[in-house]
């Protein structure tokens, strides 16, 4: 009888531990998924531009085959440099990777650093590969957002030509020094190279117009 007894405590005991671990693992499953709907929810499409896994883009272009893609990346623009008549913007994740986030062609530098400087931004562009210059991979900007506000290249170049003088004129070659001054400090347009010197078009500040003019 006493074996009997005791066979039949052993048999409780066990099933008693096995509903307890189930119950257990049960428990666990709501914050597993909780932790994959983060992850999916962070790296979401947006418009049809694909959110930057920075490992995924962190290479060459011809390494990874993925020029062009369409991309988006946030975080926090740390400075916003003048390079090879470029308007780039240095910003860092918040898992600290650095991108570089390029307005090609402009030239419009101190006004994307009132706009963009430590903010909050989220850039929306192409994939161009990874810069030897900045040791971190690109963005082509189409557009940045902050907050509610969206800024495109023609957005901001319509905000500085509102506070600009446009300028039609051929400089001759001995005046090379003004076209520097307008591409410090203006918008530079095109620059043509003809017999009588360069045919410039630009929009300049005026506090720099009497010296371009």
């Amino acid at each position: 009888m006493k074996k009997i007894l005791a066979i039949g405590l052993i048999f409780v005991l066990v099933i008693g531990t096995l509903c307890s671990c189930d119950v257990e693992s049960n428990n666990k499953k709501p914050s597993k998924e909780h932790n994959t709907s983060k992850v999916s929810q962070k790296q979401k499409d947006i418009d049809g531009y694909e959110y930057a896994v920075y490992d995924k883009f962190n290479s060459y272009a011809e390494d990874n085959g993925l020029k062009g893609t369409k991309i988006y990346v946030k975080g926090t623009v740390k400075s916003v440099i003048d390079y090879a008549d470029s308007c780039e913007l240095s910003i860092k994740t918040s898992d600290s990777e650095r991108w570089i986030a390029s307005f090609v062609y402009a030239s419009y530098t101190d006004l994307a650093n009132e706009l963009f400087d430590e903010q909050e931004v989220t850039c929306f562009g192409t994939y161009g590969g990874y810069s030897d210059a900045f040791l971190m991979p690109v963005i082509y900007i189409d557009k940045v957002q902050i907050g509610s506000k969206t800024y495109t290249a023609e957005d901001i170049e319509e905000v500085l030509r509102e506070s600009k003088i446009y300028i039609e004129k051929t400089y001759s070659y001995t005046e090379a020094s003004k076209i520097s001054l307008i591409r410090k400090y203006g918008q530079l347009i095109s620059e043509e190279y003809v017999a009588e010197g360069i045919e410039v078009k630009a929009y300049v500040p005026t506090e720099i117009y009497d010296k371009v003019k």
